[in-house]
Order: structure tokens, then C-alpha cells, then sequence
């Protein structure tokens, strides 16, 4: 019997593209919920309709990745923002009525920008109305019990896959250059990066280059005033970077820095990676998964400063050999590994008895 499942929301992250182009071709029909219109607050409303038409159709599984597209504009004072938390329970009620089950992939433990009155609550109501939970690693099932109470019914963990194409891997250079991208946000630790790099010592060769969309004007304004101290050692690129941009960024560094004040999971460490480039992070429990290529530091701005002056100095043949041990730990396995997992966890979910 062919699979029909619902994926919400439809997200520009590749991950979701990599993995559903992989069902599809094992035959499972994956339709996205939420964007069926250009209203947020219609596409959201709609939710629970299109779950029960759906199953009319076939149907038998609604994936839910991020609950963000239930923080309606609308609805940001605090008296309205219960609102969200209604509109949530309601949509996991409709499943649960239409006998559809119900997984989430955990990419966050808790939304990084506050989407409901009471996140980790939002969070447990989530879990608690949920057939299985997918994370990427295995600490973030603790810490997602950790920070908000909530343990799963049933849990599977299902790394992620190369976020490139397997592809002649090209070597590093002695350029000292190292670069941050991805969506620009308070919690990836740009400011902290950039008080890092002002605090080298005076002729460092490094270069850094920032490069990533920031909808946060005021994040924005910090992050260009610390960058105008350091003049053409920091170069800023704060706008969307379309993947061929990342593909020339990424040929280019020394190292990517992802200097993360929390974070459950990264799939542009994995993008950095599957290139070939070895990535600075810090020793974050939720990242302890991320091994070859990875250069780690205590997540002091301090430490930051001495592992970039360490970097600095490794010559193009130890940064090569990192970037060989980034790539190959990548490509070990492949998104079809991935997409067989999910489908093993979808049937264990499906056919098991309500």
C-alpha cells in the first residue's frame, strides 16, 4: 500500500527536500501542509481541514518539523498569544480524531525566537500527542526532556545525510581564511565571533568573512558596528547567499566557525563538512556527534580568540587532512540511509495499533 504522509511545514532548509525527494522515490507521497494559500493566518487555520480531508484521501501520517508558522503576527501581544496555543492543541486534536498519527522531528528542543506563551508547555503538548519523535542524535532526546519535562512514547534517532554532493573534494588552502554563514540569528553567536576575532593578536593573517540573511535590524546594526572596527579583516555579507554562493564561500575558507550559544541541531556544520571544511564549534553536549574535521572550543569568546590563533597556524596540510576527515565522515552515509530509516520508523508508527 502506497505511504501518503503530510509534511508541515514546507521550510527552504535542504534538509526536507533531501530526504522527501528519497521517499518519493520509494513511493511514498509527500504533500506539504501550510502554504496553501498567501495568509499565514488562513494556512494555519486550515490546518485541521486539511488533515481530515487528507485522510479521507489516504492519508496516514502528518510530520511536523517547526511549529513556527503558528506564531501569527497578529497575535504577538500576550493576551492574544494563547491564541497560537489554541490553534496548535486544536490541529494535534484533529489528527488524533482522524486517526492520522502524528511524528516530529526534533530540530529544536525549544523554538530559538519564543512562538507560544509557554514554549516548553507548547513543547509537551507536542510530545505528548505524538506517536513517535525523530532527533537527529541522542542527546538531544535528553536535553529535550531536560529542559522541558517532556519523554517521548516512542523515540527513534536518525542522523542526518551529506548536504553535498559527493564531488572531488577541494583541498585547503593556506588563505587563513575562515567564515560563518547561514541565517543570522542571536543565538548562532555572530557578536560573540566578532568580539572574538577584534581580541587576535595585531598582524593575524586571519580573514573573516559573515555571510547569511538577518531580518533582526537591531542584531543587525551590533553586528556591522563591531565589524566597522575591523575594516577589511571582516568582510560582511548580510543578505540570503544562494547555494552556488556557498559553494564558492566553502571552496574557498580555512574553517567554518559556528560559534552557537545553544543549539539541538546543525545542518550547516553538515554542509561544511560534506565540502571538505573543517568546522569550529563549540563543546556543546548537542554537538558532541560532530567529531571528524571538528576543532573545538569551551565557549568563552577567550577560548574563541585562541582556537582562531590555532587555526591560524596550522599549515595547508593539516587543514587539508581535517577537511579529508570532515568529508569522509559526511559521505558515510547517504540520504537513501536516511529516507530507509524514516520509512522503518513511519511503519512501526502506521501499523501499530492505536
Amino acid at each position: 500500500m502506497t505511504l501518503r504522509i503530510l509534511a508541515f511545514p514546507q521550510d527552504p532548509n535542504p534538509y526536507q527536500e533531501l530526504l522527501h525527494t528519497e521517499l518519493r522515490r520509494r513511493g511514498t507521497v509527500v504533500t506539504y501542509l501550510g502554504s496553501e494559500t498567501r495568509s499565514q493566518s488562513v494556512n494555519v487555520a486550515l490546518l485541521p481541514l486539511r488533515i481530515a480531508l487528507g485522510r479521507l484521501r489516504g492519508v496516514r501520517l502528518v510530520h511536523v518539523h517547526w511549529l513556527y508558522p503558528f506564531g501569527l503576527p497578529w497575535t504577538g501581544t500576550r493576551s492574544l498569544r494563547v491564541l497560537r496555543e489554541v490553534l496548535l492543541v486544536g490541529t494535534l486534536r484533529a489528527a488524533r480524531l482522524c486517526g492520522v498519527r502524528v511524528v516530529w522531528t526534533l530540530h529544536n528542543v525549544v523554538p530559538h525566537s519564543p512562538i507560544f506563551t509557554d514554549d516548553r508547555r507548547a513543547r509537551r503538548r507536542l510530545v505528548d500527542a505524538c506517536d513517535l519523535v525523530i532527533a537527529h542524535s541522542a542527546p538531544a532526546l535528553d536535553d529535550l526532556e531536560l529542559r522541558t519535562g517532556a519523554t517521548p512514547r516512542h523515540a527513534r534517532v536518525i542522523p542526518l545525510g551529506p548536504f553535498a554532493a559527493r564531488a572531488p573534494r577541494v583541498p585547503r588552502r593556506a588563505t587563513r581564511h575562515v567564515a560563518f554563514f547561514g541565517k543570522i540569528e542571536r543565538y548562532k553567536g555572530v557578536e560573540e565571533l566578532l568580539a572574538a576575532f577584534a581580541a587576535l593578536p595585531h598582524g593575524s593573517p586571519l580573514h573573516l568573512t559573515v555571510a547569511g540573511a538577518c531580518t533582526d535590524a537591531a542584531l543587525r546594526h551590533r553586528i556591522e558596528h563591531a565589524a566597522a572596527p575591523l575594516g577589511a579583516r571582516v568582510t560582511l555579507r548580510i543578505e540570503h547567499v544562494p547555494e552556488p554562493a556557498v559553494d564558492h564561500l566553502l571552496a574557498d575558507v580555512d574553517a567554518l566557525v559556528l560559534p552557537f550559544r545553544a543549539v539541538t541541531t546543525t545542518s550547516t556544520a553538515g554542509q561544511a563538512q560534506a565540502h571538505g571544511v573543517p568546522v569550529v564549534i563549540p563543546d556543546l553536549a548537542n554537538l558532541r556527534d560532530l567529531d571528524a574535521g571538528v576543532i573545538r572550543y569551551d565557549g568563552s569568546v577567550g577560548d574563541l580568540t585562541a582556537t582562531l590563533v590555532a587555526v591560524s597556524q596550522l599549515d595547508a596540510t593539516q587543514l587539508d587532512a581535517l577537511g579529508a576527515a570532515a568529508y569522509r565522515a559526511a559521505h558515510a552515509r547517504t540520504w537513501g540511509d536516511v529516507a530507509t530509516e524514516t520509512l522503518d520508523a513511519y511503519r512501526a508508527v502506521t501499523e501499530a495499533r492505536a
